[in-house]
């Protein structure tokens, strides 16, 4: 569905869940799962004709079917004749149906409505969550910023606190804020250690995937030159440990079989091993140039190493952008991060795959 990524679980109003089966005649994918689709407030007994019309509305939108859910929460939220729990519920659902479409302005407006002071106070933190939510995603870090902020203060419970502080530490690691970001996850780390109860997999997968993001950002940090052969095979290994720790925790967020975040976590994985085999291959065609003025057999070794490197890591990169692609084949779910997939994958540079161990 249009902009379903884009809606993550919430913990309070029961989610409702899917598990689409691989296309016959493919392999199952490894990374395939189930996303989580928006939170729904069942619906409680009362008298009249209203549990029908909402159970009706809940329906559709439990079948993915939000453009007739939509409005039809919209007239019972503007429904005088049905209670204010009952009318906040079914503006809260028509606001979440509005998001996972991308009317986001709509969306936004409708989370507003069901702020006032005198409403559930859960329900309204929690559209005042999924507005700063909506700000993340257009860009608007400083007004997510604020929200989040601004949430922190009264929570109670551990795992929204650790909810809060990943969607902080995230907006401050793509401000390019590392150090603000790695203290935000160490926060939400000792949140959900001191929880009663595991982090839903959505926000899990965002931890992790950002924690894998804080790593490939410190190994692009680790300049490596061709001055001298011992020094370049140091910071290559420097590399190359921080760029596992990155894996690790890219793993770990595929592992939740979440789509959006099997989609980040491989496509990030991916241009951090294409980075990495681009800047190999470049040292070893800058060395193949000065070979015939070296006196030391390192820098041929060297220029050796690199070129039979570079190719398997570029194939490494390939395969993981190509695994990104397969989430959405294989769970029929568009993610935000899909056409960056596909992207990658169409303009890759094919010339790096060819080594002395590699086909052309």
């Amino acid at each position: 569905m249009k902009g379903a990524d884009r809606q993550p679980p919430r913990p309070k109003w029961a989610a409702s869940c899917t598990e689409p089966a691989a296309p016959a005649g493919r392999r199952p994918l490894w990374l395939a799962a189930a996303l989580s689709v928006a939170a729904v407030l069942h619906p409680q007994p009362t008298f009249g004709n209203q549990p029908t019309r909402f159970e009706e509305a809940v329906s559709l939108k439990d079948a993915g079917a939000c453009e007739q859910a939509a409005p039809l929460f919209a007239s019972i939220g503007e429904d005088p004749e049905v209670g204010a729990k009952r009318r906040n519920s079914a503006r809260y659902n028509q606001a979440v149906c509005l998001e996972l479409l991308g009317l986001f302005d709509q969306a936004t407006a409708v989370y507003a409505a069901i702020l006032d002071p005198n409403s559930d106070r859960s329900l309204r933190r929690d559209a005042l969550f999924r507005i700063g939510m909506i700000e993340s995603l257009r860009d608007d870090s400083t007004g997510a910023q604020l929200r989040f902020r601004s949430l922190l203060t009264g929570a109670e419970d551990r795992n929204e606190r650790a909810r809060l502080h990943i969607q902080l530490g995230s907006l401050h690691l793509e401000a390019g804020h590392r150090r603000r970001a790695a203290r935000h996850l160490r926060r939400a780390q000792r949140q959900l250690d001191a929880a009663s109860s595991p982090a839903e997999p959505w926000f899990a997968a965002q931890r992790q995937v950002a924690l894998g993001d804080l790593f490939v950002e410190a190994a692009s940090r680790l300049r490596v030159d061709t001055g001298r052969p011992r020094r370049i095979v140091r910071q290559l290994a420097k590399r190359g440990k921080l760029l596992e720790r990155a894996q690790q925790h890219y793993a770990a967020a595929i592992r939740e079989h979440q789509p959006t975040w099997m989609q980040a976590a491989t496509l990030h994985l991916g241009r951090a091993l294409l980075s990495m085999s681009i800047e190999m291959d470049s040292g070893a065609q800058r060395l193949s140039v000065t070979l015939p003025l070296r006196r030391s057999s390192d820098f041929r070794h060297l220029a050796s190493w690199l070129g039979k490197e570079s190719p398997s890591m570029a194939r490494k990169a390939h395969e993981s952008f190509q695994l990104c692609v397969d989430v959405t084949t294989e769970t029929g779910t568009t993610t935000r991060f899909g056409p960056q997939c596909r992207e990658q994958l169409d303009g890759f540079p094919m010339d790096l795959l060819v080594g002395p161990d590699a086909a052309p």
